[in-house]
């Protein structure tokens, strides 16, 4: 299994991925995800999304390829938060394992190479958003080191 930098080649893979994390965080039954509501073009949108992701300087997006195929993403950007700090952070914006090779650490390889390059970049600390209900996200965040800092609230409008 290899980590590596997302090429275009990959956009296709990293969609069906995150169309398994939506249906992951569907399961919590929460405000964010209505399944009945989601765009029924959204891998459409997703992978013009991705591939400019993929494309920019900005972001870093990066694969676990395990016999050529694509079995795990995740992708972050660099941010100022001259709120909190004059340091730059990285915002993890996703990350999905696919099904029959998740719990076999290629989550943690994958953001052990994230956060190196964050490093490299002059990042002072990751930062990620991860569902109250998602007991086994949390834990393994907290695995990695991660803080609880902020709690988000959400009210549904309709």
């Amino acid at each position: 299994m290899i980590i590596r930098k997302a090429t275009q080649k990959d956009a296709k893979a990293i969609v069906n991925l995150m169309n398994d994390l939506v249906k992951h965080h569907s399961s919590f039954n929460d405000v964010y995800y209505d399944t009945n509501e989601l765009a029924k073009n959204w891998k459409t949108i997703y992978l013009k999304k991705v591939k400019t992701k993929i494309r920019s300087k900005k972001t870093i997006v990066l694969v676990a390829e395990e016999n050529g195929k694509v079995v795990g993403y995740v992708d972050g950007s660099l941010k100022p938060r001259f709120l909190f700090n004059k340091n730059l952070t990285l915002d993890i914006d996703n990350i999905s394992i696919a099904e029959g090779y998740r719990g076999k650490g290629i989550g943690t390889k994958l953001m052990k190479a994230i956060f190196k390059i964050g490093k490299k970049r002059k990042a002072f600390c990751a930062w990620l958003g991860v569902r109250a209900q998602n007991k086994k996200g949390r834990k393994f965040y907290k695995k990695l080191g991660f803080k609880d800092s902020m709690i988000n609230v959400v009210k549904k409008l309709r």
